[in-house]
């Protein structure tokens, strides 16, 4: 299946436009053991605001319409006990957006881990939010480091897996990374394969690894979105990433009193 024939969805071309855009890039991570993180300090979910901006009924509509795909970066920079993220907050915002999902309608999901490659079968999805939450938490929060990187393949993996779309669903794809990774030719490619403003990057550079000139290198990637997360936290994230869902519906996510949860 082609990237053009399964991002064929034209609603979140005319709700999505460009917010900032990214960098990110190569194969140079090594293999490190993976991260021995207690139960009590593993990052969890949190509860957003309910989406705003239109009736409840036409809400749930539009909700339903979106096809979310996760695209996690399982580097070995990202989930050693070394990395960025050991606690695994991408996987707790994650989960929290799933959760702003079934309440505000539904949708379907799709996981797509990757490092050195992004394997067919650790793949999650396309399932419905609502009826498959086991499914979607398993791949979200029980993983181990799958090496270097490779954004250009996660990319591709999406587009193979992503089902085709009716002309009024939204496609909505977040990469979660570190950026630790160069910014290719491939990269430019892949991204460009795939309807303008659907894919959104999220930056976790909490051992400040992605450098100024790897951050300006992904500024030049035709994202829909780049967001630097500065302050590592579940509440952060998933603030960012609600804000981008509500945008994409055309709806608001309720600005909150400023509040910043435990630091990872």
């Amino acid at each position: 299946m082609s990237a053009k024939k399964a991002w064929c969805g034209v609603a979140a071309r005319s709700n999505l436009g460009m917010h900032g855009i990214g960098e990110r890039g190569s194969n140079f991570t090594p293999a490190p053991p993976p991260a021995t993180v207690s139960s009590t300090d593993r990052a969890k979910a949190i509860t957003l605001p309910a989406l705003t901006g239109a009736p409840a009924q036409e809400i749930a509509r539009r909700a339903q319409k979106v096809v979310l795909a996760f695209l996690v970066d399982r580097s070995g920079s990202m989930y050693s006990a070394w990395g960025g993220d050991p606690s695994d907050v991408c996987g707790a915002a994650a989960e929290t957006l799933l959760s702003l999902a079934r309440r505000s309608g539904g949708g379907r999901a799709v996981i797509v881990p990757w490092g050195t490659e992004a394997p067919a079968q650790l793949v999650c999805g396309p399932h419905d939010v609502r009826r498959n939450r086991r499914a979607l938490h398993k791949a979200l929060r029980e993983h181990s480091s799958l090496g270097g990187n490779d954004m250009p393949a996660a990319l591709r993996r999406t587009d193979d897996v992503m089902p085709e779309l009716a002309v009024d669903e939204i496609p909505l794809a977040f990469i979660l990374t570190d950026g630790v990774e160069d910014v290719t030719p491939a990269m430019h490619e892949a991204i460009a394969s795939l309807p303008h403003g659907c894919v959104h990057m999220v930056l976790i550079d909490r051992m400040h690894w992605c450098t100024p000139v790897m951050e300006a290198n992904w500024r030049t990637v035709s994202f829909g979105s780049f967001s630097r997360i500065e302050h590592l936290d579940v509440s952060t994230m998933a603030h960012q990433l609600g804000i981008i869902y509500a945008h994409a519906l055309g709806l608001s996510l309720p600005v909150v009193p400023s509040h910043r949860g435990k630091k990872y």
